[in-house]
Order: C-alpha cells, then structure tokens, then sequence
C-alpha cells in the first residue's frame, strides 16, 4: 500500500485517504519525492563521462577550464566543474539536494559556460537519446 502525504507549515496533509487500515504496527518509509531522481543521477553521470571524452577528444587541457594540466574522468568533471557549478547555483556541493528541476537549470548553465569557452558539450542524455553510443574514458 502506498500513502501520498504533504507537508505544508510543519502539517502533515494526506493526499489520499488509507482506507483498510486495522489496529497494527505500520512502517512507513518516507520519500522526498522532489528530489532528484535515481534516474536523473545516472544520466548526470553518463552526461559527466560524456563531456570527459569530448574534452579529451578535442585535446582541451584542463588549463582551458582550469589551472591544472590532467586528464579528464568523470570524477574530476563532477569534482572540478559540476560541484562548483551547484554550489553556486543552489548553496550545495551534491546533486542528493538538488531538486527535479535543479537539473535543467544547472544542464543549461554548464552547457552555457562550456559554450562561452567555445567547448561543444554533449546534450543531456535522456529517453531519446540514450541508445546513442559513447566511449568512455
């Protein structure tokens, strides 16, 4: 059984009435469920993988967007660019606190200053694009 609830001023709201219950113990998980999406963590992924090997590809030097001279992964795009870039955003250095609609915010704004650096990024793995293949680093 699944219960919607809301919570507006400190109140708990029911979204649909639990109807059956009888006298018992019920455990009750509670979902965020305006958090990012487990879904949207592995696109970001894939999306961060995907600009690594177009930087390494095009030979940008991480000096270009950076101070230091490295190969690109995954980690160092999420450490060195996308950490940076939510922390500006949105006050927070994790995409755990992020917001379903952080994402396209933050997808335009890094896509926009990868653009102003004349870097071409990879568009935002989605349903549609996802068969498409990539090399990985």
């Amino acid at each position: 059984m699944k219960i919607n609830i809301k919570i507006e001023g400190g109140v708990i709201q029911w979204q649909n009435a639990p109807d059956g219950f009888k006298d018992g113990v019920y455990e009750v998980e509670i979902k965020n469920t305006q958090s990012r999406t487990s879904q949207q963590n592995a696109a970001l992924h894939l999306w961060m993988t995907q600009i690594a090997n177009t930087l390494n590809t095009e030979n940008i030097p991480t000096t270009q967007i950076l101070k230091a001279d490295i190969h690109w992964d995954l980690e160092k795009v999420k450490h060195m660019i996308v950490r940076p870039l939510i922390q500006a955003l949105f006050g927070t250095t994790t995409t755990t606190k992020l917001k379903k609609d952080d994402f396209e915010l933050m997808i335009n704004a890094l896509t926009k200053m990868m653009g102003q650096k004349g870097i071409i990024i990879p568009e935002f793995p989605n349903n549609e694009n996802r068969h498409k293949t990539t090399r990985y680093v």
